[in-house]
């Protein structure tokens, strides 16, 4: 009960949450599904989604240049062309 009610504010506040958000996720997954995560970015106005397939939960221990580059370049898309 008490993780549906934090759930539910969390959900209430990300439309007001401005700064660019990246959302990576594994394309093999379990743990984070597809429309688990879709479900909880869709409240972000300003988010961008990428998936890494073949990944799972682990991404940053399966594949570390490709997590390294989708960071990098949403970085450089959002921060830096800003700055």
């Amino acid at each position: 009960m008490a993780y549906e009610a934090r759930s539910r504010h969390l959900r209430s506040i990300l439309p007001n949450i401005a700064t660019p958000t990246f959302v990576l996720r594994g394309a093999e997954s379990i743990v984070t599904s597809a429309e688990g995560t879709a479900d909880l970015s869709n409240g972000l106005p300003n988010r961008e989604v990428q998936e890494i397939k073949g990944g799972s939960h682990v991404l940053l221990l399966e594949h570390p240049e490709e997590v390294a580059a989708a960071v990098r370049d949403f970085i450089r898309r959002h921060i830096v062309s800003s700055a």
